[in-house]
C-alpha cells in the first residue's frame, strides 16, 4: 500500500501539495488539478509519496483523457506523436516514424525513471519499435482482444504483462502464452456526456453500432441481431438504429453524443465481459440504459431494475414497452444509474484502478516468470483465422 507520508520540503511546497492532493482526492476529474499535482512532483521528486508509482504512458494524442486521469495515482510522463507547441509541460513528444523505446528512455525528464512502460490500446496505436528489449517491465492495456491478437503475439515478450479489460479474454491470452492479468479499466470522459434525466427527449430507443470497428470483426456481427427485434416496434415507438455516426473509428463526434442525450432508452450489446464504455457513455447522458445478460462484470457491478435493465432477445421487446409505458420509473432507473456511473465509472477513477492493478504487480514485472508454454496450434490458427477474415472484410468493402 502506497504511503503518503512525504519528506521534507518547503512550507509553501507542502502546503500546495496538500490542498492539490486533496482536490484530487474529492474530485479526480479535477483535471487541471492532477496536472498541477504532477507537474510539482516531477519537478520536485522528493515530494513524492514513497510507494507511488512511475509510469511512461503512451503512445498519447494531444488531449487524450488518460494522460490526465492517472495523475492523482502515479507520477507520470506521457508520449504520443503530434504538435509539440500543443503539449502538456510533461508530455513527451516523440516521432512516430523514429521512436523506439531506448530513444524514449533517453529523452525522459531528468530525475524521472519509470518503473513500467504503460502501451494503452496497443491493438489499435501505433507503439514504439523493441518492445522485447525494453530495459523496463511493459503492460500492454488492451481493450479489444478479439481484434488485436496477432498483434499482442507480435509484442508481448516475457517481459511484459497484457491487462485485459475484457474478463472473458484471459483464459485465451494465457494459452497463447502471454502473462495476462484482468484490468478493471473502462469508463466515460467526465463532462462531455452528462444531461439532465428530465430533460425532453424526442427519440424512444437508441441502438448504436460500430465506434469500435466492428465492421472488422465478424465477430461482433451477432449485435445485428438485436436490429431484428427493435424492427417489431417500429410501428409504436421513434426508433434510432446507427453505425459509425460520425465516420469510421470517429468515438465521441457530436451525433454520437447528440443520439445518446435525446434517446430515453439506449440499448447495449456486448460479447466482451467488461463493463463497455457505451453503458458508461449512456449512463451518464441521462438514458435509461439495458445491457444483455451474461456478462459478469457488468452484472456485478449493476443491479438490475435499479439502476439497470438486463435483458435477453425474448424479453426486450416487452421491456421497452414497459419503460416506455412508464415514464416515472423509466427517469427514476436513469437517475439512479447516472449517479451510480458518476461515482464508478469516470475515466479518472477506472485510471486509479488500472494503476492499482499495476502497482500489486510490480515486483513480478520486474523480474518475470519463465514464459509459459504456448499453444502454437492455437496462436497460429489466430493468425491465420484473422488473416483470411480481414482480407474477407476488405474484399467486401472493395466491391
Amino acid at each position: 500500500m502506497t504511503s503518503l507520508a512525504r519528506p521534507r520540503a518547503s512550507h509553501g511546497l507542502n502546503d500546495e501539495i496538500a490542498r492539490l492532493e486533496q482536490a484530487v482526492r474529492a474530485n479526480p476529474d479535477d483535471y487541471a488539478a492532477s496536472q498541477r499535482l504532477n507537474l510539482l512532483r516531477l519537478r520536485h521528486p522528493e515530494v513524492v509519496p514513497s510507494g507511488m508509482p512511475r509510469v511512461l504512458i503512451g503512445p498519447c494524442d494531444a488531449g487524450t483523457v488518460w494522460q490526465a486521469t492517472v495523475r492523482p495515482w502515479a507520477v507520470t510522463v506521457a508520449f504520443g506523436y503530434g504538435d509539440p507547441a500543443q503539449s502538456t509541460l510533461d508530455f513527451l513528444w516523440a516521432s512516430r516514424d523514429q521512436t523506439d523505446v531506448r530513444a524514449l528512455l533517453d529523452r525522459l525528464p531528468p530525475g524521472f525513471a519509470p518503473d513500467v512502460l504503460l502501451l494503452m490500446l496497443p491493438e489499435f496505436a501505433n507503439v514504439p519499435r523493441g518492445i522485447s528489449e525494453s530495459p523496463l517491465p511493459v503492460v500492454l492495456w488492451v481493450q479489444d482482444y478479439l481484434l488485436g491478437l496477432p498483434k499482442l503475439i507480435a509484442l508481448a515478450t516475457p517481459a511484459a504483462g497484457v491487462a485485459s479489460i475484457d474478463r472473458m479474454a484471459l483464459p485465451v491470452l494465457r494459452r497463447l502464452g502471454l502473462d495476462a492479468f484482468h484490468g478493471p479499466a473502462n469508463g466515460y470522459q467526465h463532462g462531455v456526456f452528462e444531461a439532465d434525466v428530465e430533460a425532453p427527449r424526442e427519440m424512444d430507443v437508441a441502438y448504436l453500432i460500430g465506434y469500435d470497428r466492428t465492421h472488422l470483426n465478424p465477430t461482433y456481427l451477432e449485435r445485428d441481431r438485436i436490429v431484428l427485434e427493435l424492427a417489431q416496434l417500429q410501428r409504436e415507438a421513434t426508433l434510432l438504429i446507427g453505425r459509425d455516426l460520425d465516420g469510421a473509428g470517429v468515438m465521441h463526434g457530436p451525433n454520437y453524443l447528440r443520439a445518446l442525450r435525446s434517446s430515453k432508452i439506449v440499448v447495449c450489446f456486448t460479447i466482451a465481459d467488461k463493463l463497455h464504455p457505451a453503458i458508461c457513455e449512456a449512463m451518464a447522458a441521462g438514458a435509461l440504459v439495458m445491457v444483455n445478460r451474461g456478462m459478469s462484470v457488468a452484472e456485478s457491478l449493476l443491479t438490475d431494475g435499479r439502476d439497470a435493465v438486463f435483458y435477453d432477445r425474448h424479453d426486450l421487446a416487452d421491456k421497452i414497452r414497459r419503460y416506455l409505458r412508464d415514464d416515472a420509473k423509466r427517469m427514476e432507473i436513469a437517475r439512479a444509474g447516472q449517479v451510480l456511473i458518476a461515482g464508478l465509472g469516470t475515466h479518472a477513477r477506472m485510471a486509479g484502478q488500472a494503476i492499482g492493478a499495476i502497482a500489486q504487480r510490480r515486483e513480478r514485472l520486474a523480474a518475470p516468470p519463465a514464459r509459459q508454454t504456448a499453444d502454437t496450434d492455437l496462436r497460429d490458427g489466430v493468425v491465420a483465422a484473422f488473416d483470411g477474415r480481414l482480407q474477407a472484410a476488405q474484399a467486401a468493402q472493395a466491391r
